[in-house]
């Protein structure tokens, strides 16, 4: 069975304003994550798939060397009314992976 993690290119809350607001990670924070998520994949060897939430992760991790070894599958980010296409994706990704058994 596939370990997978999803990532969402930067894992805190940036927000405009309003901390009910959401928007783009600035460069600094983008940076933030990649190395964020090279440490989670140093420290668990055991995850062989990467679970992209929104284009802009996926565009990340396809466009760096260093996760090339890592298969990738994306998921619509639920920020700004994806919330129903994220829930969705991650259905489809349960049952395609197997990861619930009844």
């Amino acid at each position: 069975m596939d370990q997978l993690l999803l990532w969402n290119k930067f894992r805190f809350h940036p927000f405009k304003g309003s901390k009910d607001t959401n928007r783009k990670p600035t460069k600094k924070e983008n940076e933030a994550g990649l190395r964020y998520l090279e440490i989670i994949l140093n420290e668990f060897r055991t995850i062989n798939k990467i679970i992209a939430v929104g284009r802009a992760a996926e565009e990340t991790i396809l466009n760096s060397t260093m996760f090339q070894s890592y298969a990738t599958e994306y998921v619509r980010h639920p920020a700004n009314g994806g919330q129903q296409k994220f829930v969705e994706g991650i259905r489809q990704i349960i049952n395609k992976n197997n990861i619930i058994n009844e």
